[in-house]
């Protein structure tokens, strides 16, 4: 039975939405976890304290760009190796 205005999907269709979804929140929150340690670098004022937790902020900015690189380069080496195993 069908609702009206709902279109059917599948389980993979939605899962591959939420990912998306995912990805974009992961890249915007890496963006803000840049500009935020960059402004508590500045904010340091020489303070070795506050440039350490500063440093901190942005390594872990950069852990997070990579795990969203990652998940960005997962769907690449997905589709080569259904290509290669010639899945649809």
């Amino acid at each position: 039975m069908q609702v009206m205005g709902v279109v059917p999907t599948t389980l993979t269709t939605v899962l591959d939405n939420v990912k998306d979804v995912i990805k974009v929140i992961g890249t915007a929150m890496i963006v803000i976890g840049f500009v935020v340690a960059g402004i508590m670098y500045l904010m340091s004022g020489g303070s070795t304290e506050k440039t350490g937790t500063a440093k901190k902020a942005l390594i872990a900015a950069l852990i997070g760009a990579v795990v969203v690189i990652l998940a960005y380069a997962t769907e690449g080496i997905e589709a080569i190796i259904k290509g290669i195993l010639g899945v649809t």
